[in-house]
């Protein structure tokens, strides 16, 4: 809410009464959407694919294997062309997304991804995800 006080106080120094008021709405109507939807956001500007189980039968595998293990949510996998090698998650909404470069994906082999599912996993469960 903090990053909102610059422009509403802008807009309350440039406009008044009945104009103030719509574009105030306006403004945290925008802000609100950006807020909850910038995982989304993010995914559509890398041109991120969502990934079925059909597609990345051994990913999912261990996905599934390490939620049993852990009792956690299966998170939804996302693939994406990069210029390097990384993977990262979003959480937001009640639900959290892995996202993976597909280079990345195909030059690990299954101990690695076993490695790195178990990582991902095990850092959602950490205070340290919430900083």
């Amino acid at each position: 809410m903090l990053m909102s006080l610059v422009p509403c106080l802008m807009l309350y120094l440039v406009f008044e009464g009945l104009t103030f008021k719509i574009l105030l709405l306006v403004f945290f109507l925008i802000w609100g959407f950006v807020y909850f939807y910038l995982d989304k956001l993010v995914l559509m500007q890398i041109k991120a694919r969502e990934v079925v189980d059909t597609d990345q039968q051994f990913l999912f595998q261990c996905i599934k294997n390490e939620a049993y293990k852990t009792g956690m949510t299966i998170p939804k996998v996302y693939l994406y062309s990069g210029g390097n090698l990384k993977c990262f998650v979003f959480q937001s909404r009640n639900e959290w997304s892995v996202i993976f470069d597909r280079k990345l994906l195909s030059i690990m082999d299954e101990r690695q991804l076993r490695s790195i599912i178990s990582f991902l996993y095990q850092f959602k469960k950490s205070p340290l995800c919430l900083i």
